[in-house]
């Protein structure tokens, strides 16, 4: 059996300036929360059924000052039914599929005309969200596409640079 996670971390880049201020923290999550909800339902008109597996905020790096670390939130979507999402769909598809349901809830819900959404090697990014409390605060979202073999190890795939890469 694979299972699909969809890793969505939310970040900002000086981020631990403001680490002190608990309504920006807050405001963050506030704003994945609701980019990933309606992220869920935009997914599930086209019969892509997913759960909220795991919502995580990593306490150690809240205390942590290096710098070198960024400071996120890690929203994690389980396919509940991955035959069916990837039914008449190839891999490609089906990340084509969840990167135009970013584009659309960023869009319709959250009027983010400046937010830009680029290809990466194992997903996509998309820059310059902006917290209507913080205008001024653009937020970066890593999408991050895993697959699994059903036996917790991830199926890799090797990139025409030689590097393996997650699917």
């Amino acid at each position: 059996m694979i299972i699909i996670f969809i890793v969505i971390d939310l970040r900002s880049k000086n981020m631990f300036k403001y680490l002190s201020d608990k309504k920006l923290i807050d405001g963050c999550f506030i704003l994945a929360n609701d980019i990933i909800k309606h992220l869920q339902t935009d997914l599930a008109r086209q019969s892509i059924d997913t759960q909220i597996y795991l919502v995580a905020e990593t306490k150690e790096k809240l205390t942590c000052n290096n710098d070198g670390i960024d400071f996120d939130f890690d929203f994690v979507l389980k396919l509940l039914k991955p035959a069916i999402a990837l039914k008449n769909r190839t891999n490609d598809q089906l990340k084509n599929d969840i990167k135009k349901s970013f584009e659309h809830v960023l869009k319709d819900q959250f009027q983010q005309n400046e937010a830009v959404v680029e290809p990466t090697t194992s997903g996509f990014s998309v820059a310059n969200i902006v917290h209507k409390d913080f205008p001024k605060q653009k937020f970066y979202l890593d999408i991050v596409i895993y697959k699994f073999d059903g036996k917790g190890f991830f199926i890799l795939k090797e990139h025409k640079n030689g590097v393996n890469q997650v699917w």
